[in-house]
């Protein structure tokens, strides 16, 4: 019953806290982003380490090593732009929340 209902719970709860918690989630939203990004670049130098056992010829090292790391890094400079455009979007979301107090 818990795992059925999981999705219809969930969602709206994550909803709800990004619009009646957005300042304290603009805080936080580069914050997640850096924290996500230490993550993947930690991952990938253990994955560099391992290959570096497991793979035989040096040239396969740096596209396995430099192609999530670049991704990871041009994600963070996109979320930078997106965070705007969020914030544009929580602001359509807020007359609708305010109406709906009304009534």
């Amino acid at each position: 019953m818990i795992h059925r209902n999981r999705k219809s719970v969930f969602f709206p709860y994550l909803t709800k806290k990004f619009l009646y918690a957005y300042p304290y989630f603009q805080i936080n939203f580069l914050h997640f982003n850096l924290f996500l990004f230490i993550v993947i670049l930690v991952f990938n130098v253990f994955k560099f380490r391992l290959s570096l056992f497991s793979i035989r010829r040096s040239f396969h090292l740096i596209p396995c090593c430099c192609g999530p790391v670049m991704n990871s890094i041009c994600s963070l400079l996109t979320n930078f732009l997106n965070y705007k455009l969020f914030n544009k979007l929580l602001y359509l979301f807020e007359p609708r929340k305010s109406s709906l107090k009304h009534h």
